[in-house]
């Protein structure tokens, strides 16, 4: 427990010291600042308008900030000789892999915090209240990000190349962030086996669609549970087949 912590701390502090994080903080205020024009404008609820835009900006940003340090930095970390060095000294491939998805994810909880309380900090100043729902928002994303930071450890260790990883990632983002859709609209065409092949992936991979922030913030205490226990569910098989597939790997 106590190398995963040193690892996952060691993680953290080299994701804040990387200038793509303060550059991501900026564009995030920027992109604020663009939506709060927006709701001014919008004639109909300017809070909620502002909220949605505001989370889509929180969303894609967030999703690169993954894609970032977590492929990245395992990448660069297994060119440079550190990850040999490190599995060298009395650290299971478990506790390693464990410690930077740690790491990661400690990074990602103060990225969303930081972004939501100055969402909630302008919708204060300009309209004198928040969205509702807020709150919970953040919390929607970080276990939904969660998942998505697992399949990127996952796909940093079963591909060679950086590029195959990122698409990967990517890919599996945009299938899970579809799958209910597209099954949907399957299931109305005239086409069985289409129907068969959505529905088996998106009873296979996670289905974002439970994710939606404001579905999430409306949703009660028990969904909001179930949901906390199928993010695990996810992490865990894509940490535990990671590090089945590290073991076999020639570093």
């Amino acid at each position: 427990m106590r190398k995963t912590a040193l690892l996952a701390r060691f993680t953290l502090i080299q994701g804040i010291k990387e200038r793509f994080f303060v550059g991501l903080l900026v564009l995030l205020v920027f992109t604020f600042a663009l939506s709060q024009y927006i709701g001014i404008l919008s004639l109909a609820n300017p809070v909620k308008v502002v909220t949605d835009l505001g989370t889509s900006s929180i969303t894609f940003l967030a999703l690169a900030l993954i894609l970032f340090f977590a492929i990245t930095f395992l990448y660069k970390e297994r060119e440079e000789g550190m990850l040999l060095l490190i599995l060298s000294r009395p650290v299971s491939r478990v506790q390693y892999l464990v410690g930077r998805f740690t790491g990661f994810l400690l990074l990602l909880a103060p990225f969303l915090a930081v972004s939501f309380l100055l969402l909630a900090g302008l919708q204060m100043a300009i309209y004198s209240r928040v969205y509702q729902g807020l709150p919970w928002i953040p919390v929607a994303l970080f276990l939904k990000f969660s998942v998505v930071l697992a399949f990127a450890v996952l796909s940093s260790v079963f591909f060679t190349e950086q590029i195959t990883s990122l698409l990967a990632t990517i890919s599996f983002y945009v299938v899970c962030q579809l799958s209910h859709q597209a099954t949907l609209i399957a299931s109305q065409g005239s086409n069985p086996f289409a129907a068969k092949i959505t529905l088996m992936v998106e009873r296979t991979l996670p289905s974002f669609e439970l994710y939606k922030p404001f579905k999430f913030a409306q949703a009660p205490l028990e969904y909001k549970l179930l949901l906390l226990f199928y993010s695990l569910l996810y992490i865990v098989a894509f940490i535990l087949l990671a590090t089945a597939l590290l073991e076999r790997k020639d570093i």
